[in-house]
């Protein structure tokens, strides 16, 4: 039970971080929020998405192509 309300509640998170990101009107926004899910993603060890929040702050704000494999990633966790 707790399990699952857990992984529901990072599901939440990082689905807000995203959209974040999705909303970002300066690289500072984008990067911060792509911190943010990069350390969300760490706390629970969720590698692909650990890797796909750096590719994000190593890569251009804005993408949308990194945008849709991170909602990718969090969509087959949740």
């Amino acid at each position: 039970m707790v399990a699952r309300e857990l992984r529901e509640s990072f599901a939440a998170n990082t689905r807000e971080l995203a959209d974040l990101m999705r909303r970002a009107r300066c690289d500072a926004n984008w990067r911060v929020a792509a911190e943010r899910m990069k350390s969300l993603a760490a706390t629970f060890g969720v590698i692909p998405l650990i890797q796909l929040a750096e590719a994000a702050i190593e890569g251009v704000p804005g993408d949308p192509a990194i945008l849709r494999d991170i909602n990718a990633a969090i969509d087959s966790f949740a």
